[in-house]
């Protein structure tokens, strides 16, 4: 996927628009919306910014396997997760651990 349709994709899971985005990242809406539009590419500096607000690493971001979990603000304000149960129950256990050993 292109580096600005993944950028789009990634802002509208989180549904924010591009003037928030843009805000949030400190960047002009043009800055934001010409790579998403595939008209020029984006600095990886300005990459970091913007994915600063969408809670979103440069790893996770260019990570090809599709094994990205997309929380809303309600998801990560309670740890929840809406995937399957099985996925839900192993993230139960790893997040017990992390609490159990302190990490």
């Amino acid at each position: 996927m292109e580096l600005g349709k993944k950028l789009k994709y990634f802002r509208e899971s989180k549904k924010m628009s591009i003037y928030r985005l843009a805000l949030e990242a400190d960047i002009s809406q043009d800055h934001l919306s010409d790579p998403e539009k595939g008209k020029n590419q984006t600095t990886i500096d300005t990459l970091k910014r913007l994915l600063i607000p969408l809670d979103i690493t440069l790893t996770e971001f260019f990570n090809e396997d599709n094994e990205i979990w997309i929380l809303t603000h309600k998801e990560t304000e309670y740890g929840m997760i809406e995937y399957s149960r099985y996925t839900y129950f192993l993230y139960q256990l790893i997040l017990k651990f992390c609490i159990s050993s302190n990490i």
